[in-house]
């Protein structure tokens, strides 16, 4: 990590202070420089649709709990008393028995504040993990920890100088690489079309969508909302630019499983009865094929397909299927779909001081 940026700013209003003046020892405190390992300027993140070039978190609205050794938050800071270089905040004078931060964050309606932040490292973990299936994007809590090492350099103690009321101090310098993203991955379903709807049935009448098992799984129910697709109407979306979105889970010390999505829709023959007790099609997404840029990622196997869900990651798609996929005698059929990777990361805001 870059040292030279640390006496850069002050921590709190700065006041002139004499170049002759010898700076104020501070060995009872600390600077501890914290480094966003996921942060980026431009970057595309993730109900609405996770916008193209936003993320789920900006910088303002991370919160910092600076625990000691039992995990007790001693203090809890956010932008505004740190100095801002790229993806690098430091704070000054931080009590010498921090050993352990975290950083947690949501920007919604219920937005995690100092003084609603957890008071401990495990209970800020817990809110991070407690499932949140049908959130909104924004409102979905980030999070990550990392250890407080001390910064020596040539085994020589850093000292890190800043302005406090006018006066320079300087406190050993220690640092933290922390990676903020949510526990969930985000599945989010743009349009739902049978793209050659009117050969076999004149109407598809949508009733439920449901993402992992048909009895415990997450679900969207369409009754309320009468949509149907026809031959002259073959495609439908959630409205008001919305998607149908899943919020994942991880469970604890697995991989998220990659859960078949299932639709299921009452249909109506075009120029015949549909046999009794058959009115109900399902059509079943069993796999998802990355599009070709995402290829590598680490989760897509030699195929292009998906392994698993990964926590931190969105899967943007739409479902199109045939009418070959729901006329079957078979329970369900395969529907390929493409999906876009993105990360969630944290974006950066300029700092006003």
């Amino acid at each position: 990590m870059k040292r030279f940026f640390i006496a850069a700013l002050a921590l709190v209003a700065v006041v002139g202070c004499s170049k002759e003046e010898d700076p104020i020892l501070e060995n009872s405190k600390k600077s501890i420089a914290i480094t966003i390992q996921n942060q980026q300027v431009d970057g595309r993140a993730v109900t609405s649709p996770t916008p193209q070039n936003s993320a789920c978190t900006k910088a303002e609205d991370l919160v910092f709990g600076f625990c000691d050794g039992s995990g007790k938050v001693l203090s809890k800071l956010t932008l505004a008393n740190a100095n801002v270089t790229g993806n690098v905040y430091t704070f000054h004078g931080i009590p010498q028995q921090v050993s352990e931060v975290f950083v947690i964050a949501n920007g919604g309606a219920n937005k995690i504040t100092t003084a609603n932040c957890p008071a401990t490292l495990s209970a800020a973990h817990q809110l991070w993990e407690a499932p949140d299936p049908n959130a909104e994007w924004q409102d979905i809590i980030a999070f990550g920890h990392g250890a407080v090492t001390h910064v020596k350099e040539n085994g020589e103690e850093v000292y890190c100088e800043t302005q406090i009321d006018g006066k320079t101090h300087k406190f050993p310098l220690f640092e933290a690489s922390v990676r903020v993203a949510p526990n969930h991955a985000r599945l989010e379903i743009g349009k739902i079309q049978c793209a050659d709807l009117g050969t076999k049935f004149s109407k598809l009448e949508l009733q439920e969508m449901v993402l992992g098992s048909t009895g415990t799984g997450l679900r969207h129910s369409f009754g309320a909302n009468g949509l149907a697709l026809t031959a002259d109407a073959n495609a439908v979306t959630a409205g008001d630019g919305k998607v149908w979105s899943f919020n994942v889970t991880k469970p604890s010390n697995t991989d998220i499983t990659r859960p078949d999505l299932t639709l299921y829709a009452k249909v109506t023959g075009k120029d015949w009865t549909v046999p009794e007790g058959t009115e109900v099609r399902t059509v079943k997404v069993i796999d998802y094929k990355a599009t070709d840029s995402y290829a590598n990622r680490i989760n897509v196997n030699e195929q292009g397909y998906l392994k698993h869900f990964v926590p931190g990651e969105i899967y943007t798609m739409d479902l199109v299927f045939n009418e070959t996929n729901v006329y079957t005698d078979h329970e369900y059929l395969c529907v390929n779909v493409n999906v876009t990777i993105a990360d969630w990361i944290v974006v950066p805001v300029t700092p006003v001081f």
